[in-house]
């Protein structure tokens, strides 16, 4: 939807956020950038081009897994740039709090995105996750998931 790069960026597409960013006084759009996929997709750091790789997975129509590197965080900060500002809320994949590649996204985003960083949202849904219990997902679950990916967190380097 937004191009492969910050040079294949649709007119179309920047236009009609432009138009939406028009209406929003001195604040820029809010994007929330994740959903189901989020979880399932995997952060390639050495991934140039595409810049999101659509991979086979036996997955359903909720979840599009994709491999993604970190041209997509080049791309928002010139959607942000182009419109005239967007703050965008980026997922985090909660499937595997113990994943080493968390802080790793976390960091690259922050690094590269700056001030259009919004935020990030940590995980989607976990109770739709193919684990098991999942039909017996509990509050006290979902919190003991993220301690652990918090504690994963604080592992970041912005150095």
């Amino acid at each position: 939807m937004i191009g492969n790069n910050t040079k294949t960026m649709p007119p179309a597409v920047l236009n009609h956020l432009a138009a939406l960013r028009s209406r929003t006084g001195d604040d820029p759009i809010r994007i929330r950038v994740g959903g189901n996929s989020m979880d399932s997709s995997v952060y390639v750091p050495s991934q140039t081009t595409p810049m999101i790789q659509r991979v086979a997975s036996p997955s359903n129509s909720d979840n599009q897994p994709v491999n993604y590197g970190p041209m997509v965080w080049d791309v928002l900060k010139q959607v942000s740039l182009d419109v005239g500002g967007a703050s965008f809320l980026i997922g985090l994949s909660l499937l595997d709090p113990s994943n080493p590649s968390l802080p790793v996204v976390a960091g690259d985003a922050s690094m590269k995105m700056g001030s259009s960083l919004d935020g990030f949202l940590l995980g989607n849904e976990p109770d739709l996750y193919k684990k098991p219990n999942v039909n017996n997902y509990t509050t006290a679950m979902y919190i003991e998931v993220q301690i652990k990916a918090l504690f994963h967190l604080t592992l970041i380097d912005f150095a």
